[in-house]
Order: C-alpha cells, then structure tokens, then sequence
C-alpha cells in the first residue's frame, strides 16, 4: 500500500475523527502558496466559492492572513496532504506565518493536520528556512522497515530502558508491527523470551505469508538464497558475487524493506523473518 492509499483510507474513515476530511495532493497544487492549498481543501469539502470568496474579498491578489482565514471557515476539518514534500520546496510560496497559525489551529483542536511524504518534513523545512515548530507538535510514523537506530529507539522509548533492545531488534529486525507486538508483551512484564519469541512467530506468519505471496518468483529466490541456501545461515549473500540484474532485484527488496544491506551483504530483516522465509515453500 503506498502513502497515497493510506490517506484515502483516512478519508474515506474520517467520521471516526468527528470532522470533514479534505484530500489535498500537494504537488498538485495550481501554485505554490497557502492559498492555493486553502482553496483545494475548499474544493474538496464542496466549498470552493466560500473560500475563494474569502480569500479575494478585497483585492486580485489574497492579502497578508487571508488563507490562514479562509482555512478558518473550513474548522472543523481534517486536512490530509499527500506529497507534503512540495510545501517545503525551494522557492515555495509558504513561510513561517502560515504554519505557525496551522500549528495555533492544531492546539486549539480546529485542525488535523495528517500528511504523507517521501522525506522527513524536519528536515526538509530546515533546509528550505521554514520554521520546524510546526512539527514540534506531530507525531511521525513510518511505514516501512526501520533502521536499526530507528528500532532500538521504538523499543527503548516503550520499554523504558535498553534491557531488551538488542533481543527484540534482532528478532523483529525493523518490522514495525513484530516490534510493536514484541514491545507489548515487554511491557506486559513478560519474561519468557523463548516463549514471547514462539508466539511471535505463530501471530506474524499470516502477515509473512502475505507478503511471500506477493513477491514474483525471482524475489523469493533470491530471499531463499539469503536465508543460507549455498552460504552459511543468516550470513547473507556478498553483492559482488551477484549479476547485475540480482544485484538491482536485491537493492529492490532493501527498498522495500524485506532485505538489510550492510558490510558488503544482503541479509534479511531480523530473525523471524528469516525463518519464516527459510521454511517457506
């Protein structure tokens, strides 16, 4: 599913945020200014000439705060951009005024603000000179594989210390959902890890198994060879001794989070995942 589709499903189960939602592909925008922004969430919403009235009420041209009014007309709603990336491109219309207010609307509980972006936001508005305030209040999720950085911060940060960390991060590699359930029965004072490690096995397999099935033959193939088939268990397989086309079929699978590579290898995502893909038939 990519980042696109997950908004959609927001949109389409807004009602659970007790607000309209309004669907906005930033990259799509006929400019690249806060009003432009503002009057696609009205168009989306069906109010496209309330907005726009708003924003040209006295001139050709949308004054200093008038899309930050016109979004006011709109609250409460639900904003969800996709391609956020394109309000922090260089030359962009927006500046720090503007989402400092969005962050105002945000706390005041007038606006929900959900986006979708190839690249961390933090990042990208420090590097454009735009404020990174606005995200001091969001909450950042990643979807796809974790670093192993990454990983050990979701454990520690849930668990409270580093007891477990290099155990769950091993196990789980940088599965999002192995980790969080791995991190649930910790904080459930499990103690058992032998035990947690089974049943983590037996509640992550329909998931495997979806993803196996998805993959083409050659995709399989070569994950088997990862898992130790004609090299040593979990050791991976050296990427200088792939062809060319393995070698841009493996850097696919790191991309889509099923393969790490590090050290010269790819291997496989943790170690449920590489039992599960070495028993697979």
């Amino acid at each position: 599913m990519g980042k696109s589709s997950l908004l959609r499903w927001v949109e389409r189960t807004a009602g659970s945020l007790g607000r309209p939602a309004a669907f906005v592909n930033a990259r799509g925008l006929a400019g690249r200014s806060p009003s432009d922004l503002v009057l696609a969430a009205g168009e989306a919403l069906g109010r496209r000439n309330e907005v726009k009235a708003a924003l040209f009420a006295e001139s050709a041209l949308p004054g200093p705060g008038a899309a930050e009014r016109a979004l006011g007309l709109l609250a409460p709603v639900c904003l969800l951009v996709d391609e956020a990336d394109a309000l922090a491109e260089r030359d962009h219309g927006f500046d720090r005024g503007f989402f400092d207010a969005l962050r105002a609307m945000g706390q005041d509980g007038k606006l929900v603000w959900i986006s979708a972006s190839e690249h961390d936001l933090f990042d990208l508005f420090v590097m454009t000179g735009l404020t990174s305030a606005f995200l001091n209040d969001a909450r950042k999720i990643h979807v796809g594989a974790l670093s192993r950085a990454e990983a050990a911060r979701f454990v520690e940060e849930r668990t409270g210390g580093p007891t477990h960390t290099a155990w769950a991060c091993e196990l789980a590699g940088g599965f999002p959902p192995a980790l969080g359930w791995i991190v649930d029965r910790l904080v459930e004072g499990r103690r058992d890890l032998a035990e947690v490690e089974r049943e983590l096995g037996r509640w992550v397999a329909p998931l495997f198994k979806l993803w196996w099935q998805r993959l083409d033959d050659g995709g399989r193939a070569l994950l088997k060879r990862c898992a130790g088939e004609g090299e040593g268990e979990g050791e991976g397989l050296r990427v200088e001794a792939l062809e060319d086309a393995e070698r841009r079929r493996g850097r696919g699978l790191v991309d889509a989070g099923f393969l790490i590579e590090g050290e010269g290898r790819l291997r496989l995502q943790g170690r449920a995942w590489h039992d599960f893909v070495r028993d697979a038939g």
